[in-house]
């Protein structure tokens, strides 16, 4: 297979102009996609390179669509969802697919290839969208695995490995990717507590490299752990982002 080019992201240090925002919602409506989504309205978010939105949903709300959106998998309704500027609907066929190699995920639902033990399916977008060497990427998969307290990644299927070590290994196929954009969806859930110093360290280094971080959560002890310069806070209420 061959591999897609990712596309190239100029930042202001390399361009000599100010950057487009990583991601944007610009009055975007999206439908209500089966049971698994809610509807949302009028929902505008901008975050541009090293910024984090976290948003909150309640208990009751936790399956949003926002992720999704952001990947252009959903196309909504009204407004535009862009991407390092562009408008996921006016895209060709093939752009959209070098675009997402460039967007890291941790899915609120579990999402594996399962005919493919759990190594495999880490190691597989880094096998389709780069030319590295299987011995560059198992190296740099390691390594990540190690950092978040996994000593190897499964080589199991996905059905056989616990649920906190499928987590973990989540999170090792996003951060591997090295990517422009992180969509973080409910990535603390079944992991233990003393795991999340690693995952804010991870995301703390992406956003210094330039990495937009988008960040969904019940928990509002996120209030407090990710505050400063450059992150944004949201609540979910009545079908909208409501700034805090």
């Amino acid at each position: 297979m061959t591999p897609t080019t990712p596309i190239e992201h100029e930042s202001a240090t390399t361009s000599g102009s100010p950057p487009c925002p990583v991601l944007e919602f610009r009055d975007v409506e999206l439908p209500p996609l089966s049971r698994r989504y809610d509807a949302m309205r009028q929902v505008n978010l901008t975050l541009g390179e090293g910024e984090c939105a976290v948003v909150l949903a309640p208990p009751a709300q936790e399956g949003l669509p926002l992720a999704d959106a952001a990947l252009g998998l959903i196309e909504p309704g009204a407004g535009e969802v862009r991407f390092l500027g562009e408008d996921w609907v006016r895209l060709g066929v093939r752009e959209p697919l070098a675009r997402r190699a460039l967007v890291g995920r941790i899915f609120d639902r579990a999402a594996w290839i399962n005919n493919l033990n759990v190594l495999d399916n880490v190691l597989l977008p880094r096998r389709h969208h780069t030319t590295l060497s299987e011995e560059q990427l198992l190296a740099d998969a390691t390594r990540w695995a190690r950092r978040f307290g996994l000593q190897t990644l499964p080589a199991e299927r996905p059905s056989s490995v616990a649920d906190d070590q499928l987590k973990l290994a989540e999170w090792v196929r996003a951060f591997s990717l090295e990517p422009v954009l992180l969509l973080l969806e409910h990535p603390m859930r079944g992991v233990a507590r003393e795991r999340r110093e690693a995952l804010h360290w991870a995301v703390a280094e992406a956003r210094t490299r330039g990495a937009a971080v988008l960040w969904i959560a019940s928990d509002a002890s996120l209030r407090a752990e990710l505050a400063g310069p450059g992150v944004s806070h949201y609540t979910v209420l009545n079908q909208t982002l409501v700034a805090e």
